[in-house]
């Protein structure tokens, strides 16, 4: 009986391990992405703005063995968080998904790359290229790559690897985006 009852706690034990190790369900959240805007425009400007389809995104949140490739910002992911920190930022009148505007904004994602830094901790990059067209002339009005870096933890048993490359990778987009409205602003002045 005293067998049967240190294998069952080894058993939790071990079943805790493997849970905090797979992290649950780290879902990336686009609002995570978003910086707290220090770029912001003095006034909100008279031109407004389409947010094109993000491209070069992997699938998010697909199933994956090893705990760190549980975890990707997906297309759409980034894309609503882009919409976000535009709106935030007040440099347009408006920003829409859709529709007639003043400039399109086109992201294609490059790279995002997260690496296992320390035992529950992630290294993430986060490579975007942007791209912003005036829509009456079909001109470049800026173009940029930015790369960014984020590392973060997880908390053990509760979060994990993957709950550590969520926050990394959130964060490697939040610095990615600041980084854009601030370039964008420097550019629009």
């Amino acid at each position: 009986m005293a067998l049967r009852s240190r294998y069952r706690g080894r058993a939790i034990l071990l079943i805790a391990m493997i849970a905090g190790l797979a992290g649950g369900c780290a879902t990336v959240n686009p609002d995570q992405m978003v910086p707290n805007s220090s770029a912001r425009a003095t006034s909100r400007g008279e031109k407004t703005l389409t947010v094109s389809e993000v491209t070069g995104g992997v699938e998010a949140n697909k199933l994956a063995f090893d705990p760190i490739d549980q975890v990707r910002i997906g297309s759409e992911q980034f894309r609503a968080a882009l919409i976000k920190a535009l709106e935030a930022s007040g440099f347009f009148q408006s920003v829409r998904s859709a529709g007639a505007s003043d400039y399109r904004l086109e992201a294609h994602i490059i790279a995002e790359q997260p690496q296992r830094a320390g035992f529950l901790s992630v290294t993430s990059s986060f490579v975007v290229n942007y791209r912003l067209v005036e829509t009456n002339s079909g001109r470049d009005a800026w173009h940029e790559t930015i790369v960014s870096n984020n590392t973060a933890e997880g908390a053990p048993v509760t979060e994990g690897l993957p709950g550590a490359t969520k926050k990394s990778l959130e964060g490697a987009a939040r610095q990615n985006l600041a980084e854009m409205t601030e370039k964008l602003l420097k550019n629009l002045r």
